[in-house]
This record gives C-alpha cells, sequence and structure tokens, in this order.
C-alpha cells in the first residue's frame, strides 16, 4: 500500500510539473463582481446642471443612451431629460438638464439602461435606479 501512495504521489507531481511547463506560468486574474451603485445625486446651484457620484469609476457601454437617465421634479414635471456632459471612466459624471430647476423643487432620479448602458470598468451594469433622492441646491 505505501509503494501504491508513493507512486501515486510521483505521478500527480510529475503531471503538475508537465503541466506548469507547458501552460507557463500561474497569473493571478482579477475578477470584479461588484455592481456600481449611486452614492449621490445633486443638482447644482445653477439648477441646470446635475451631478451623479457612482460607487466605482462608471464608463458608458456600447448601449448608453441619454434616455436611459431621467429626473421627476415636484414642479417641472416627470421625465426631465438629462444631457451627459463630462465624467465619463470616472465616480463623477455630469449631465446638462432639460430645463432649470427650481430652488426648493423637489426631484429623484431614474434609470432603466439596457445591458452595456452605463456599467464599471469590468463591465458590471449599474443597478437600476428608481426614485433616488436628488440633493437640490439650486438658487433659481
Amino acid at each position: 500500500m505505501k509503494k501504491l501512495t508513493i507512486t501515486l504521489l510521483m505521478l500527480v507531481l510529475t503531471a503538475g510539473l508537465v503541466l506548469a511547463k507547458s501552460w507557463g506560468p500561474v497569473l493571478p486574474v482579477k475578477l470584479s463582481w461588484s455592481i456600481p451603485r449611486v452614492k449621490s445625486v445633486t443638482i447644482a446651484a445653477d439648477g441646470d446642471t446635475l451631478t451623479i457620484v457612482f460607487s466605482e469609476a462608471v464608463t458608458q457601454g456600447s448601449a448608453y443612451d441619454d434616455a436611459d437617465l431621467d429626473a421627476d421634479c415636484s414642479t417641472a414635471g416627470n421625465d426631465v431629460a438629462l444631457t451627459y456632459s463630462s465624467g465619463d471612466e470616472t465616480k463623477t459624471h455630469v449631465y446638462g438638464l432639460g430645463v432649470t430647476i427650481a430652488t426648493g423643487e423637489t426631484c429623484n432620479l431614474d434609470f432603466n439602461g439596457d445591458i452595456n448602458s452605463l456599467e464599471n470598468m469590468d463591465s458590471n451594469d449599474v443597478a437600476a435606479i428608481v426614485s433616488a433622492s436628488i440633493t437640490n441646491s439650486s438658487t433659481q
């Protein structure tokens, strides 16, 4: 029994060395399963600019469309259009608003993008956003 165990152990070690030699060194692989989420949404003092801060850097994927995002506001109405301005591949994305948001108005953000719309650098899609609260800093 001892001879069989030693023979099997040598066989396993030999096979491992052959595989390692033919495959080359084993390189570490970084896998990310994180889903980017919204940390904050703010309307600037000008009432015309909206900033979204994500939990990690986010990029516009191949299916991105400005129509994937909209704001619903108490006075300006639902489905206020957002137009991308800057921030691709960073945590902070800036958008122009389709209307000027007045001081004191309450708003929320919706995101319903397709697969590959907004995603992190590992191609994990941003989770759907329904009625995320927006901090309104407008002085208009």
